[in-house]
């Protein structure tokens, strides 16, 4: 698989009191391929990590003091 041409950047909203946000991007079967984790509300995603014409899920896990709250899946389709 070739990957694609520039990184991907996304971008959620930001929950009062997050001390961090944890990142994955999973195939339509739930494999992970990538994670990360960052104190921001953005996140570039490396162009090597994601396939040219892929479908995949990613969603954004906040850790706020009292535990984590997982934001709803979100699509990700990147062009051919």
């Amino acid at each position: 698989d070739a990957a694609v041409a520039a990184p991907v950047k996304l971008i959620w909203s930001a929950l009062p009191a997050a001390r961090r946000y944890e990142v994955e991007i999973l195939r339509p079967g739930g494999d992970v391929v990538f994670t990360s984790t960052t104190s921001d509300t953005t996140l570039v995603v490396p162009a090597n990590a994601l396939a040219a014409g892929g479908d995949y899920r990613w969603w954004v896990v906040a850790v706020l003091p009292e535990g984590s709250r997982p934001s709803p899946t979100r699509r990700l389709r990147t062009t051919p």
